[in-house]
């Protein structure tokens, strides 16, 4: 049988893995992921279990689901799914778990609804290009269905001053960003309390669905994404 966790109610990465953990952190000190579950590590998906998802699921409220393989004590990506129906939900589950066998690793599935956002990104609580810890950075971009790390379009580029809240941005005027003084203020709030959280340089991939700010996922810094900078 599936024995799921809510969203918030385990920290053990070797339950719910390392992205598990950290959403938990996060839904714990009111720092708004986006609502889901998670099946964790080792579950068994048994005909008995599907009640219990479904179940979940319907929770939600969402047509679709996001599915992410959360790795214990790795940070690197797991596998994603998005948008996946709720009659396909149960066999896109057997399929990540059974991918994840294969490659000789159990992972958690971490079940999320499915945003409509406005616009999405990821805000750093260091400068990752120049390691300046005096400096949060934000790259943000309209959603049309995918975040910034998809590359796949330029991201509008906002530095922030730590110390005096002064903002700089990357070739463009402010009035053009895809992000209003509002968010911006919310972003930079949302960084700090998770810095402070973490006590190391932190990442976050977030999203506005009409007008709330969600974390779609979050974890320490990988600085070998960075590299070409100090090349």
């Amino acid at each position: 049988m599936a024995t799921l966790f809510r969203l918030d109610s385990c920290t053990d990465a070797r339950q719910v893995g390392s992205l598990g953990a950290f959403l938990a952190q996060a839904a714990r000190n009111q720092l708004n992921p986006v609502p889901g579950f998670v099946l964790p590590i080792g579950c068994v998906l048994e005909d008995g279990a599907s009640n219990e998802i479904l179940r979940a699921f319907d929770q939600l409220k969402s047509p679709t689901a996001f599915l992410r393989a959360s790795v214990p004590d790795d940070h690197r990506d797991g596998e994603v799914l998005r948008n996946v129906p709720r009659e396909r939900l149960l066999d896109s589950l057997i399929y990540m778990k059974s991918n994840s066998q294969r490659r000789g690793e159990e992972v958690a599935i971490i079940v999320q609804k499915t945003l409509n956002a406005e616009v999405a990104g990821t805000i750093y609580s260091i400068n990752p290009a120049t390691r300046d810890s005096g400096e949060i950075l934000i790259e943000a971009e309209l959603w049309m269905g995918r975040t910034v790390l998809s590359g796949k379009s330029e991201a509008d580029m906002v530095l922030i001053d730590k110390r005096s809240g002064a903002l700089s941005l990357e070739s463009k005027d402010e009035e053009d960003i895809c992000l209003n003084a509002t968010q911006i203020s919310l972003l930079h709030s949302m960084i700090r309390k998770v810095e402070r959280l973490c006590s190391f340089p932190v990442y976050v991939e977030w999203a506005f669905d009409r007008g709330k700010l969600y974390i779609i996922r979050l974890g320490p810094i990988d600085w070998r994404t960075f590299e070409e900078f100090g090349e």
